[in-house]
């Protein structure tokens, strides 16, 4: 799981298995939501956080950060069950938990709003159906 960027440039978080199944949540296009509304922010114990969302990330990069960008959280629901999925903000959260932070604010989006933002690597919406049946099997 990690970002990519596509030709026009949208921020994108992939989300797959190893057969080649992948979906994307359009970070750009959340970020520019996040701005046009009030998106809930919620703070997160780092720790917590940090074991619930592995993700790879230059560390040097994450030092280096100079800005306090907040993270960008989506729940997921498989089944009858609930998750928390940190979509951006990983390098952020590594420097915030080796400063020795407690908490890390996010913005929340939650299954409802999240969807909106779902699409496969060209940007196309993904069905409804088709999400919810791809989360249950990567999960």
């Amino acid at each position: 799981m990690n970002k990519i960027y596509n030709d026009t440039f949208d921020e994108k978080y992939c989300f797959g298995n190893n057969y080649g199944e992948k979906i994307f949540w359009n970070i750009s296009n959340m970020r520019k939501y996040i701005t046009e509304n009030n998106v809930i922010i919620k703070s997160y114990p780092i720790n917590e956080l940090y074991e619930q969302n592995p993700s790879p990330i230059n560390i040097e990069y994450a030092i280096e950060l100079k800005h306090n960008k907040l993270g960008i959280i989506i729940e997921l629901i498989i089944g009858n069950k609930n998750k928390l999925k940190l979509v951006d903000g990983n390098h952020q959260l590594y420097k915030a938990k080796i400063i020795g932070n407690k908490t890390f604010d996010c913005y929340y989006f939650s299954y409802e709003e999240q969807i909106k933002f779902v699409v496969d690597i060209d940007n196309k919406p993904i069905p409804i159906e088709m999400y919810n049946k791809f989360i249950e099997k990567t999960i």
